[in-house]
């Protein structure tokens, strides 16, 4: 991975969750930084290098698709750690800071000309390119049947909550299920799950009980990941239908 750093600007910053901001960044060409839904980019400051003097980085997903809605800026959701090397500091930022981007890149992408249905699974801010998965396909008017299954620990923790209720109640084909592992039921179209994301959640959602005719992708967590990729193996599907993207 050759490091590319191009400088972005802060432009917006939101409080999301106790511990979670997100960053809406523009470049100054961003109409030529092209990018896919669920691809990452390296973000760095220019002001942290480590003992061997390169930039800290860290990757981040983006929660945006490139269609003109989203032309000026891009968007990623920040989880930080009190001791953390580069999130502390990426969440202090102000309107206006400075933010380095190199990017994009990853894999973990969706086909716009696929006739799946969808099953997307997230945990935490692993719904950051699921949100990116969204918005791709309201830009682009995909007719697939969409399932989101989203764990958090408690509703405070539910990042977009309100935008997915939204799309989940106006969207036909776009279903949005919340899971709290902590607390009460939060529910999106009607629907509500407590406790983890399990191959019978799944089997309950979708709309038909052949796994086959569809494709997975799972962002969160290394535990949850291995655990549903395992669990929809086990069930007979394809290796090749199911992506996944690890923190």
């Amino acid at each position: 991975m050759t490091e590319n750093f191009q400088q972005g600007r802060l432009v917006e910053k939101i409080q999301a969750a106790k511990d979670v901001v997100i960053l809406r960044v523009s470049l100054p060409n961003i109409q030529q930084k092209k990018y896919t839904a669920g691809q990452f980019f390296m973000l760095a400051l220019p002001d942290m290098h480590n003992k061997s003097g390169f930039l800290v980085k860290k990757a981040y997903s983006v929660a945006t698709c490139c269609a003109k809605h989203y032309e000026d800026y891009i968007e990623f959701c920040i989880r930080y750690y009190e001791n953390g090397e580069l999130s502390p500091k990426l969440a202090r930022l102000k309107v206006g800071d400075t933010i380095l981007l190199d990017g994009p890149y990853g894999k973990f992408t969706i086909d716009p000309l696929t006739k799946q249905n969808l099953v997307l699974l997230a945990g935490g801010t692993g719904v950051a390119p699921m949100m990116g998965f969204i918005r791709q396909i309201l830009n682009e008017q995909m007719k697939n049947p969409i399932l989101l299954l989203y764990n958090t620990k408690t509703s405070k923790d539910l990042l977009y909550k309100t935008e997915l209720e939204e799309i989940s109640n106006d969207v036909s084909n776009i279903n949005v299920v919340f899971s709290l592992t902590q607390d009460g039921k939060e529910s999106g179209k009607g629907s509500a799950e407590k406790g983890r994301i399990t191959l019978a959640m799944i089997k309950k959602y979708c709309k038909d009980k052949d796994l086959n005719n569809k494709e997975f992708f799972i962002c969160g967590p290394v535990e949850m990941i291995r655990e549903l990729k395992q669990a929809l193996l086990d069930a007979g599907v394809e290796k090749s239908l199911i992506k996944i993207d690890v923190w």
